[in-house]
């Protein structure tokens, strides 16, 4: 019965073992979390002075300015946390990704079109050739179209001064005819612009053959250069919004 009793008695209670429990949880949890080089990571970083410093942890004022993780036994870096951007430093970023990804497109367009310098050249020259026998097609009618628009005035003409009245039909001809030349005057100066801008695309295509590496290309974009290239952009818009304002000029039908 004594031993017994002393067993009861040595025995702990629930609320002893729940706290030994919590405790160690708490315990092993801050040993799994906590950055120490026993863990087999440290922490490469530049202190306010600029020196390298390599410890188990980053100091929060630190942390903006970047990091690297590396393994405490071999040296060699796991990961690399880059710095926080200002807000110029983030637009520049993004203007040179950007400037990465159209080179990067423009190169796979341009090399799936042509193999040689030449093959531009020629494509060019066919292109403007068509371009060219469209215009040549519009002003021929547009020449036709004057003529015919020359000898109904010149009919309206002599039918009021031989007293008759200009018929209802003559006058219909005659407004179509009008209708006809203002669209084919459109109509050639649309193909001239088509031209201008063919012409423009194909000295791209050419400095895109040329290029090189297309990160080289992306560093060429700074701050000041993107501001001026903003500025360019906007300028463009508004002559193509000008140019667009004349060729959508309503005509009659």
């Amino acid at each position: 019965m004594r031993l017994t009793n002393l067993s009861k008695n040595s025995r702990p209670n629930s609320l002893t073992k729940k706290a030994l429990s919590a405790s160690l949880v708490t315990a092993l949890m801050a040993t799994l979390l906590a950055p120490t080089s026993w863990a087999g990571q440290l922490y490469r970083y530049a202190n306010e002075q600029g020196g390298v410093v390599i410890g188990s942890t980053v100091p929060n004022d630190l942390v903006r300015n970047g990091y690297q993780v590396i393994d405490s036994s071999t040296g060699r870096v796991l990961r690399t946390i880059a710095a926080q951007l200002t807000p110029k430093q983030a637009k520049l970023k993004a203007a040179r990704e950007k400037r990465y990804a159209l080179c990067r497109d423009s190169q796979r367009r341009v090399n799936s079109l042509y193999e040689t310098t030449e093959d531009i050249d020629h494509a060019e020259k066919q292109a403007l050739a068509s371009i060219e026998t469209r215009i040549i097609n519009a002003q021929a009618s547009l020449t036709q179209m004057r003529n015919q628009e020359r000898d109904l005035e010149d009919q309206a003409a002599r039918l009021e001064r031989s007293g008759h009245g200009v018929t209802p039909v003559l006058v219909g001809n005659i407004k179509q005819a009008k209708a006809q030349i203002q669209n084919l005057e459109l109509e050639t100066l649309g193909r001239r612009i088509e031209q201008d801008e063919a012409r423009k695309q194909f000295d791209r295509d050419r400095e895109v053959f040329a290029q090189g590496d297309c990160s080289e290309v992306a560093k060429e974009v700074t701050l000041s250069t993107l501001e001026k290239e903003l500025k360019n952009q906007q300028a463009q818009q508004n002559k193509q919004g000008s140019k667009r304002q004349w060729l959508d000029y309503p005509v009659a039908e």
